[in-house]
């Protein structure tokens, strides 16, 4: 039962940041669009001086405005709940095998 909640729980969060992740690729790819809108906007409003082109604002914009922060901060999320579940077994024989090469044994055995 233990385990199951543990498995339930495990996939769940996975769920929950391959969704994101959905979104942060959405965001990605709304962003040259949305540039372009604003770039309009400051555009008819004279807020953007006439002598910056299109494509000089768009790369700007995307260069400040992209979500590389939450992309990284997914990156290393989605990397930690991969790597997770096959580190914690590695590092358990790893403390095993460390045990044993000293010469203890585990448990209370040796008493």
């Amino acid at each position: 039962m233990d385990l199951f909640i543990i498995g339930l729980s495990y996939f769940t969060l996975l769920l929950g940041v391959l969704s994101w992740g959905v979104a942060l690729f959405f965001k990605w790819r709304a962003l040259p669009d949305f540039a372009s809108q604003v770039y309009d906007s400051q555009h008819s409003k004279k807020m953007i001086d006439p002598a910056i082109s299109r494509e000089t604002f768009i790369t700007a914009y995307m260069k400040c405005e992209a979500p590389r922060l939450e992309t990284y901060r997914w990156g290393l999320i989605m990397g930690a709940l991969v790597l997770l579940p096959v580190l914690i077994p590695l590092l358990s024989r790893l403390l095993d095998w460390v045990w044993y090469q000293t010469g203890l044994s585990l448990g209370p055995s040796n008493i």
